[in-house]
Formats: structure tokens, sequence, C-alpha cells
């Protein structure tokens, strides 16, 4: 007996579950238009639209006008694998009910020194970073994690030099991390 609604994998059905007449197939959700909210090139910031990114920060646009450079190094003594990614925020990341945009982002092979180039004149930028431990591709709980030592700093008509980022491993988060990214 078919269920309600129509019948699985029968083309022309009135089944949700199947797209343009691919048995058992769910149709994939549209994207957001490009500068809605949620909008944007899906992917990680320097790297292209991977698909199955589970989320992951769209590429900032690159700076129109002059810009600066913001330099300084990644420490982490911990490191033993993963690539390391600098990620320049225009709002308090770590504060919630906030949604800050990536305005810069790089990525690095390991901990060493890092730059990244923004619009001149920015005002307050909020730098962090991670190392993808797990290589998956994405910031999880449990991969080392830190904030630039000046937080934040001011971008003007000078280049920001001499930041330190250590990075460190937290704990999970309470009912759960086992792991697992969020």
């Amino acid at each position: 007996m078919p269920p309600p609604g129509g019948a699985i994998g029968v083309p022309g059905s009135a089944n949700p579950s199947q797209a343009a007449g691919k048995p058992g197939v769910p149709e994939q959700p549209k994207a957001a238009p490009e500068g809605s909210p949620g909008g944007g090139r899906p992917g990680i910031p320097g790297v292209g639209a991977p698909s199955g990114n589970g989320g992951a920060v769209a590429a900032p646009p690159p700076p129109s006008g002059p810009t600066v450079t913001v330099s300084g190094v990644i420490v982490y003594a911990g490191w033993k694998a993963g690539e390391v990614r600098i990620d320049g925020f225009d709002g308090d990341h770590s504060r919630h009910s906030t949604q800050p945009g990536v305005v810069a982002s790089t990525r690095i092979d390991r901990p060493g020194p890092f730059t990244l180039t923004v619009a001149q004149q920015l005002g307050k930028l909020y730098i962090e970073a991670v190392v993808d431990e797990d290589k998956d591709g994405r910031p999880g709980p449990l991969d080392p994690q830190g904030a630039a030592d000046r937080y934040p700093v001011t971008v003007a008509a000078k280049d920001v030099v001499g930041l330190t980022i250590t990075l460190a491993k937290r704990e999970p988060p309470p009912g759960g991390g086992k792991g697992k990214d969020f």
C-alpha cells in the first residue's frame, strides 16, 4: 500500500522525497542568493566550494581599495599534523548572539609566520586560528585553536606586525564533543 501523498519511487507521484522523477532521491535545498543571510559561495575561506562542506564559512571577497597587511606568528608546541587556518573577523567571534563576517583568511601548512591582507581603515579586526588536526576541512571542538594576543587589532593606514596567536586544545563541550565537528 503506498504511503499517504503518493508512492515511493513512482515518478510523478506526490511523494516529496523524490526529485524530478528520480526514485527515493530527495530534492537538494536551494542556496540563498549572494548578499542575503546565509548566501554567498559555500566553502572554506581560501578554498573553492567543496561538496559536503558541513556549513563551512564562505570565502571572503578580496578587499577593494587600498590595503594593508596584518602579520604575525602561529605558535603551537603540540603540532603533529594538519594545516592552520587563520581568519580575520569584523566582529568579536567569541561573543554569543553575534555573527561577525570573515573579512580575511589564509592557510599555512604548519604553525609559523602568517600574513593577511585587509582593507585599509578597516577598524577593528578580530583574528583567530585553528589547526585542522583531523584533516576534515572544518574547525571542530577538539581542534587546537586560539586568538591573537591583541584582540582586536586596529587596522588603519599602517601595516600591523608582530601578532602572536598561541593555539591550545580545548575541553570538549558539555554533553558531547566526542571528536565530532560542530
